[in-house]
């Protein structure tokens, strides 16, 4: 599925664990919510090639190449696209402890 540049379904994006991204992968988890959109996708280095065919093949398949880059911007949309509380009952199975509202008070 990677070749396909597709996400393999046993490498879960929107999850609770560092994950790999592919190109199209990563466009969807930051277009999510519509607090960014991706402009521009470029690529750069294409392994075992030589400099002169990398450069040609990372222009021909950016997304292929072992460098990506997004060209990202943010849309006039309020909040924060990185909300525990919201990546939390959205994108996880995990339960996260996100602290305590009071203080812990200690009898000594």
């Amino acid at each position: 599925m990677l070749l396909l540049g597709e996400q393999p379904s046993c490498i879960e994006v929107l999850s609770s664990h560092v994950r790999g991204f592919t190109a199209p992968s990563f466009k969807r988890f930051i277009e999510t919510d519509g607090y960014f959109n991706v402009l521009e996708t470029r690529g750069s280095n294409f392994y075992p090639f030589p400099s002169s065919v990398s450069k040609y093949l990372s222009k021909l398949f950016p997304t292929l190449s072992v460098g990506i880059f997004f060209l990202i911007k943010r849309k006039n949309k309020n909040g924060k696209f990185f909300d525990a509380q919201r990546i939390k009952t959205r994108f996880t199975k995990t339960q996260y402890f996100s602290g305590d509202t009071e203080p812990i008070q200690e009898d000594l």
